[in-house]
Formats: C-alpha cells, structure tokens, sequence
C-alpha cells in the first residue's frame, strides 16, 4: 500500500516536472530539458502503480484506493510546490526509499 502510494507520488512528481513552469521554479535552469521524459516517466509510473494496487482481490475496491492515492499525491504536490518548491524535488527520493523499508 506504501509502495503504490510511493509510485503515485513519483509519478504525479514527473507529469508536474513535465510541465515548463514547475521544471523552471524546482530547478532554476536557463536551457530547455528534455521535459517529454517527465511527463512519459510520470504516466509510466501511474500505470505501474495501478497494476501493484491490487491487494484484496476485488478491482472495483481497488481502483477506489488507487484514486484516493492520486488525491493524496496531488494534495502533497501542490501543498509542496506552494511553501517549498524544492522540496518537490526531495520528496520522491524519500518516497522511493520507504517503498523499500517497508
């Protein structure tokens, strides 16, 4: 349940560094990135969490958690991209590591 919130939080991470004005207020760069990465990345990454999801067996209860996941990550981003930009940058590594842990 960590690991799919985890890979929810990258992944929505990626669509929002995908887009030119978050990719310039987290990292501060003159040159164009390659910010096409970002956002298949980001889909890439929502689609595996959606396949890990599953734990009780009924989908329908399921694609329910797996909604409430994006919500969550979706509050967080914007939560973080608000106070601390940066911080959007460090939360998905964390992320990545209690997927891990735990």
């Amino acid at each position: 349940m960590i690991g799919a919130f985890a890979l929810v939080y990258m992944g929505l991470t990626g669509l929002c560094l995908g887009m030119r004005r978050h990719h310039g207020q987290d990292f501060r760069t003159g040159k164009a990135p390659p910010m096409k990465m970002f956002g298949i990345a980001g889909w890439c990454l929502l689609a595996v969490s959606l396949v890990i999801t599953p734990q009780s067996g009924n989908w329908a209860i399921n694609l329910v958690e797996w909604i409430g996941f994006i919500l969550a990550g979706a509050l967080a981003i914007v939560l973080s991209l608000a106070f601390m930009p940066r911080l959007c940058l460090v939360l998905p590594l964390c992320a990545f590591l209690v997927q891990f842990a735990v």
